[in-house]
């Protein structure tokens, strides 16, 4: 790959945008239930899953993103620049974390408020902040009520938490990267069941609410999922043709793909689950990215786009949907036309949300963007107008997929 060739793959924005998506019709109708109105949060497998299944997705997608662009730096220079690793994350995530957290917590209560929620913000107001400041949202999700307009932080801060070891691991285990990979996901479930046998066998213990809280925190923590995302970009990287055929097969491709649809209509939660639903989404990601065959193209010029904007629709979606349900509460929409009620919730706050996202991309993000790439060991892209030429590791697959 010549010095100006940038590493990019077909269809992963669109996976963001629909993740993204999904998690805004998810918290519609928690929002609404956060009101006091008439909902089916709770109630619909389906909406619960759409959440959850679109933040798994964002999970598998990070971990086998981050990998491969790590194993392309290793096979450019034999190690891994940590220092610039952190700088690109930093200027990619904190500006609009950090402009989320302080709008949220100092602004959006003198602008908007929920009964149920808005109130709970001054619980322990300065320790829920600090927990945002130092990245770990997930901890002060578990402890305190949510934060309005910034709830879902929750699952950046274990990303972040997740970029602040994983580089180094991939670095000190580069030559033995898929056996670490197995070891890192069998310990993480270890723990977890060691956690649940503790709460069973010491149920009246003293230290009982420590242990729930820790179980709770850890089962969370899915850093596993991005783990077998690293998996499938080691054997896309590596060009394993039994392993990648057999993903591409339309077979296993079409089989995955009907079981992620039906996953949507089932309630799941068994230890393990979480490494299923992140091997589906690996071998998703893989057939859509770089099976050329795979009859799901999601790189159309506005499906690009939408990828672009893809985080801040995953940031700003929960202030917009607060603005619009409170301005409908006020002019008594809810009881003048329920149905009306919901076709204005489930339209104008997601164009609200594409409208800021945008404007959020072009003035507060693409400047950090555009600095980032200086601090880019090897370069990549979203879009497909960048020189590229075919990975040739990936070609040794049975349809060739492709690398650009």
């Amino acid at each position: 790959m010549s010095a100006q060739d940038k590493i990019y793959f077909p269809g992963l924005n669109g996976i963001r945008f629909i993740a993204a998506f999904s998690v805004i019709v998810h918290h519609v109708e928690q929002t609404k239930y956060w009101a006091n109105l008439p909902n089916v949060w709770g109630k619909s497998v389906f909406i619960d899953s759409l959440g959850h299944r679109g933040v798994s997705l964002f999970f598998t997608l990070s971990g086998f993103l981050i990998t491969y662009l790590l194993m392309a730096e290793i096979s450019k220079t034999s190690t891994v620049n940590v220092y610039k690793f952190y700088v690109r994350r930093t200027l990619r995530i904190w500006p609009l974390y950090y402009f989320i957290t302080l709008f949220t917590f100092f602004v959006l209560p003198h602008l908007v408020t929920l009964p149920g929620i808005s109130g709970d913000l001054n619980t322990d107001f300065y320790i829920k902040l600090f927990l945002y400041l130092i990245l770990i949202p997930n901890i002060a999700r578990q402890m305190y009520p949510s934060v309005l307009g910034s709830n879902q932080a929750w699952s950046v801060g274990i990303e972040e938490q997740f970029y602040a070891y994983w580089p180094l691991l991939v670095r000190w285990f580069k030559r033995n990267l898929m056996m670490f990979f197995v070891v890192f996901i069998v310990l993480k479930i270890a723990v977890q069941l060691l956690l649940m046998a503790s709460i069973e066998l010491f149920p009246a213990s003293d230290w009982i609410r420590y242990l729930r809280f820790a179980n709770t925190a850890w089962r969370f923590l899915q850093v596993e999922q991005m783990a077998v995302g690293a998996m499938g970009a080691y054997l896309l990287f590596h060009g394993f043709r039994r392993y990648l055929s057999v993903i591409y097969h339309p077979v296993t491709m079409w089989i995955t793909f009907a079981a992620i649809l039906i996953s949507l209509f089932v309630h799941a939660s068994f230890v393990g689950f979480s490494i299923i639903e992140a091997v589906a989404y690996t071998i998703l990601i893989l057939n859509i990215s770089t099976n050329k065959q795979c009859p799901v193209k999601l790189n159309a010029p506005w499906l690009q786009k939408m990828g672009d904007i893809s985080y801040g629709i995953y940031m700003y979606h929960t202030i917009c949907l607060a603005v619009v349900i409170r301005l409908l509460m006020n002019i008594n929409l809810p009881q003048a036309s329920w149905v009306w009620f919901n076709v204005v919730m489930y339209t104008v706050p997601a164009a609200l949300t594409l409208g800021v996202s945008w404007l959020s991309y072009q003035y507060l993000e693409m400047p950090f963007i555009k600095l980032k790439e200086r601090f880019m060991v090897v370069k990549s892209s979203t879009h497909s107008n960048a020189s590229s030429e075919a990975l040739s590791k990936a070609k040794t697959a049975a349809n060739e997929p492709q690398r650009s």
